[in-house]
């Protein structure tokens, strides 16, 4: 009787389980590398989600700072050290046609003393906000005081404001065109306290310190003599 003898080369089983742990390796690899991946996905617009929320964000951010910014250039200033002072008179009157001026308190062009506008009372008062810069100004006051002229000995008073110039440039100016009438210097808060929203503007009080006529930008000799026959006693 024969015996067959087999013998089992190892060396195959040794390859078998190398080639399983490279299988293996490779799977923990794949693994790895896909968790790389997910790691780098993960930072502010990871998502659809989170990027709406943080553009949102963003241009909610910008709307508060752009009202912010409104808020603090539409801001009033306030008045300057040693000007009128506009809250001795609050709460401002009305300014219009039918109510009673707004009295206020200024200084004198040449003498330097305090001009209250109630001490017209009694005395048809034309009112009249310049410049020396005003284009207007300049056209309208040479037929000013043909009109102040015309009416001063029926007690016609003028008050020239003039809205924050040098003392001399307004001194010289109103020297050289002869106008003899009363001239007063605002630091501001008298236009403020009437609205005023541009040179010239005519305030026409009758007497009794009621407005009579409101005229605002440049006024001719027809409008002038207009608004004077509501202030003046025929």
């Amino acid at each position: 009787m024969a015996w067959k003898v087999t013998v089992k080369d190892e060396s195959d089983d040794f390859d078998d389980q190398t080639d399983e742990a490279d299988l293996a390796d490779d799977d923990l690899d794949y693994d790895y590398e896909d968790e790389s991946y997910d790691d780098q996905r993960v930072g502010l617009f990871a998502t659809p989600g989170r990027t709406i929320a943080l553009v949102s964000s963003g241009i909610v951010l910008v709307f508060v700072l752009g009202i912010a910014v409104w808020l603090l250039a539409t801001r009033q200033p306030e008045p300057a050290s040693g000007a009128s002072n506009l809250r001795e008179y609050d709460p401002v009157p009305a300014v219009r046609v039918g109510s009673i001026a707004p009295d206020f308190q200024l200084n004198d062009l040449y003498s330097g003393k305090s001009v209250k506008l109630s001490s017209f009372r009694g005395k048809p008062l034309w009112v009249n906000f310049w410049a020396t810069w005003c284009t207007f100004c300049k056209i309208e006051m040479p037929e000013m005081k043909q009109r102040y002229d015309k009416f001063k000995d029926k007690d016609l008073a003028i008050l020239g404001v003039d809205l924050n110039e040098d003392n001399n440039t307004v001194k010289q100016y109103v020297q050289q065109g002869k106008y003899d009438w009363n001239f007063v210097i605002d630091p501001g808060p008298v236009n403020q306290q009437y609205f005023v929203t541009g040179l010239p503007t005519h305030v026409f009080i009758d007497k009794n310190g009621v407005i009579r006529s409101l005229v605002v930008g440049g006024i001719n000799g027809d409008q002038m003599d207009e608004s004077l026959a509501k202030i003046i006693s025929q």
